[in-house]
């Protein structure tokens, strides 16, 4: 279990499921809470998610099967971790890390589970994203999210080598940018990309936590994407440039 301190209005947030939880308010020992979801997940209170109703995923029994095992491995993984952590065994917990990420990189080259949920109604999206964000942990989530959607996915971590990858051939539909990066942040890449591909050029969606910017550098991209990062409005703004995506 993930336990973690909140205070009143934080959120709390999964961005490969599209659920976000905000702590609304605290009074003695009772905390409301808000729960922002898709559709087809169903958020019940415990007591009686025992007796409800569940509406089946739109999946096979034997992924959901597969996925529920994995699930558990990499819990029992995390659980003797956290343990050999609080025991002060790091070569231990090393070791165990280590085999998780060996049983995962298992899985992957397996085939062995399906991650994917299969939607007739929302078929994934055709196309190619290149995710440029000098954050580590940013890049993985935005490249595992758009994923998720179906979208063939690269990330880079500046600009630079972000134009490397462009000259070298690459073609992505659209290239998403953290504006404001250490070095070849979106000030330096998108004019670069502009001169050198003109017509030819990717759509350019520019993720950015700035307050203020000119007029002009958002006029230059093709998307203006706000942080903290809106999931649906940024996979709504994907889908709209490709004609087959709902």
């Amino acid at each position: 279990m993930l336990v973690m301190s909140r205070r009143k209005d934080q959120k709390i947030v999964f961005p490969a499921l599209g659920i976000t939880v905000t702590l609304l308010n605290v009074k003695g020992n009772t905390a409301r809470v808000g729960v922002d979801a898709p559709s087809d997940i169903v958020v019940l209170r415990e007591e009686i998610a025992g007796s409800a109703a569940v509406p089946a995923i739109n999946s096979s029994a034997a992924n959901s099967h597969k996925l529920r095992n994995v699930l558990n491995s990499i819990n029992l993984y995390v659980m003797v971790y956290q343990q050999q952590v609080d025991a002060m065994l790091p070569e231990a917990a090393a070791a165990t890390f280590m085999k998780m990420v060996e049983y995962l990189e298992r899985q992957t080259e397996q085939g062995a589970v399906n991650f994917r949920v299969d939607n007739d109604e929302c078929p994934g999206i055709d196309g190619r994203v290149m995710v440029v964000e000098d954050d580590p942990d940013q890049r993985d989530l935005l490249c595992s999210l758009l994923a998720m959607q179906g979208l063939d996915v690269d990330g880079h971590s500046d600009g630079q080598a972000a134009l490397k990858e462009l000259q070298a051939g690459c073609k992505p539909d659209i290239v998403l940018l953290d504006w404001s990066m250490p070095a070849f942040g979106g000030e330096w890449l998108v004019p670069k990309i502009r001169r050198e591909f003109g017509s030819d050029a990717p759509k350019l969606f520019v993720l950015s936590g700035a307050e203020t910017t000119t007029r002009a550098y958002r006029e230059s991209v093709d998307a203006w994407i706000s942080k903290p990062l809106n999931q649906d409005a940024l996979i709504a703004r994907i889908r709209s440039i490709y004609p087959a995506a709902c």
